[in-house]
Parts: structure tokens; sequence; C-alpha cells
């Protein structure tokens, strides 16, 4: 067990936090959430928010640091979620050439990953006895299950689905699937037979442990047509695809027509864009930049724009949101 917490002392060591302090916060955490509802400009969802205060998101960001990420070793190679040096591309790549491909969404993957479960994740995998397990789980969960938006709400989700990886990479491996996770997006891919197989014992598990998916979230790719996992082209090679590569294009063109005046999120949206297709695929963003260089000549005026978002005061999580409890 790495870094054991079973006593308090090691607790207050570990956290450079004494264990006043750390209860005091504890004990108070549900009053130190300031929930929001983000909107995007072009979506009809609102996407929840539980936004902790500085004080309690401080000590979260020590916990991420001192305890989480010092314990990734334990979680295995294809869970990809949440941590650093790790991204979608490597969750691509272990889909790439495959004749079939499944994406499996769990539904509302952190508002159903409860108090019990992060209780259970502190004890199994980090040492903790009952008052340490007890602290860090009020710590970092809220309104009794796991939140959205605090610092280590991603790498606790890969810990609470551990369980669940293990059964659906066991079922993969009798079955010669390829298998990965990403935060809440599970995908697999192989033959057409087995991948189609495969989707009600992944549903039966996910069930098994308390969790559902949204059957519209299921989704099917054969290679004869476009296959994409966590926004990735993966037919051949690892790609953002032709249509998104097109949109990049037309929106450099289109910028160049506004005569070097550019909104500071539109210019961060084309460096944002043309720096992904760079990593997922070295040609295809070298062409862009160099598109982007031909015809966005300098000097371009960077003024203010209104955010592409909007937010909203939310003290009520049923509401409009992307993740709504049913």
């Amino acid at each position: 067990m790495n870094n054991s917490l079973i006593s308090l002392k090691k607790l207050e060591f570990t956290l450079c936090t004494s264990r006043d302090e750390l209860r005091r916060i504890a004990d108070r955490v549900g009053r130190l959430y300031e929930p929001y509802d983000l909107h995007k400009k072009g979506t009809d969802k609102w996407r929840h928010i539980d936004n902790p205060h500085d004080e309690l998101k401080k000590l979260q960001r020590i916990i991420n640091k001192n305890v989480l990420k010092k314990n990734i070793s334990l979680l295995p190679e294809r869970m990809t979620g949440g941590i650093t040096g790790k991204s979608i591309i490597d969750n691509a790549k272990n889909h790439v050439g495959k004749e079939y491909i499944l994406i499996v969404d769990i539904k509302n993957c952190f508002p159903n990953t409860d108090q019990l479960k992060i209780l259970h994740v502190w004890r199994t995998y980090f040492g903790c006895g009952n008052t340490t397990a007890r602290i860090l789980t009020q710590l970092t969960t809220f309104q009794a299950r796991l939140p959205q938006g605090a610092p280590t709400s991603s790498l606790l989700c890969n810990f609470a689905l551990l369980p669940i990886f293990r059964k659906i990479d066991h079922y993969a491996s009798l079955n010669n699937l390829s298998f990965s996770i990403f935060v809440d997006d599970i995908t697999i891919s192989g033959r057409k037979a087995d991948v189609i197989k495969s989707i009600k014992p992944i549903i039966k598990i996910l069930k098994e442990h308390d969790y559902a998916v949204k059957k519209k979230k299921i989704k099917i790719f054969a290679s004869g047509y476009s296959q994409r996992t966590t926004g990735i082209n993966v037919n051949k090679k690892l790609s953002v695809g032709r249509r998104k590569l097109n949109e990049i294009r037309k929106l450099i063109i289109e910028s160049a027509k506004l005569k070097g005046y550019l909104p500071s999120t539109l210019i961060n949206k084309i460096t944002g864009d043309i720096n992904f297709t760079k990593q997922v695929s070295p040609n295809d963003g070298k062409k862009l930049k160099e598109l982007a260089n031909k015809l966005l000549i300098a000097p371009i005026k960077i003024v203010k724009s209104e955010s592409d978002c909007n937010t909203r005061t939310c003290n009520d999580f049923k509401r409009n949101h992307k993740y709504i409890l049913d």
C-alpha cells in the first residue's frame, strides 16, 4: 500500500495541515461550495459546476498533489482521464485500425459516484483508517456525491471505477477486444461480432456497481465510416478528421476577412485548434499553421470580445443540466 494514511498524524504531515484545521473545514464543507451553471453558446444544455470556495479548493489541490497524483501508478495504463501527461490521444491510440468500435458513456458518472464509493476508495487504495477516510471523504464530496469542478474529482473517479475497469478488461481479454476508459467514456474495439456481443455484458457490469448508460449514448462505428473516440478519428491513423480540418480551415479564411482585427476568443480558438491538430497529426497541423501564417498577416490587433459561455447561479442540481440526477 503506497503512502498509507492510517493515522491522523500521517494525514497532517501529508497535507501540511493540522488535524484541527482539517476537521474544521471537513465539518463545514457543505457551506464551502457556490454552485453555478455554465452554458456554452451554440448548445442547448447547461453544465453544472459545484465550484468549491478557495479555502476548500486549496486543500483539495494539496490532496490531489500529495496523495492522488503520487499514487497514479495504482491505475491501469489504459485509464487515461485526468492524469498528468496523458490525454484523449493516449486513449485513442488503443483503437486505431479496428473493424468496429463501441463507445459507452457512463450516465451521470460524477453525481452517481456517491460518498460510499469514495469512502471505499480511501480505505482500499490509500490505507486510511476510519477517521482519516471519513475526513478525506468529507473534503472530496459534496451533497453525498463526487463534485463537478473539484481538483480531486477526476482522479477519485478513476479509483472509484477501478472494479469496473478490471471486470470489463477481463471480459475484453477473453474476447480479443481492445478496451480503454477516459473518465466516463468506455471504448471497446475489435471484430464486429465480438464488439456487438460485448454491449450487454458491459451494461450488466455497470449496473452491478450502481451505474447506468443512456441508450442514445451507445455508439457503434464500422471501419467503412468515420470512427471516432474521445473526439479523435482512428480509422487508419490518428487524425482530427476531415470535417474538423475543413472547419478549422474555414475559420482561418473567414478570420482573415476581418482585416487584422480579431476577437481574443477567436484567435485563442484558432491557436488551440492548430496546436491540438499538431498533437494528433503533425503533418495536418503543420499545414494549418502555414495557412494561418499566410492569411493572418501581422500585425493583428486582438480586441476583447464577449465570452463564449454564460453562467447562472444554481442552488438546485435537478435543473436543465448536462448531468441530471434521475
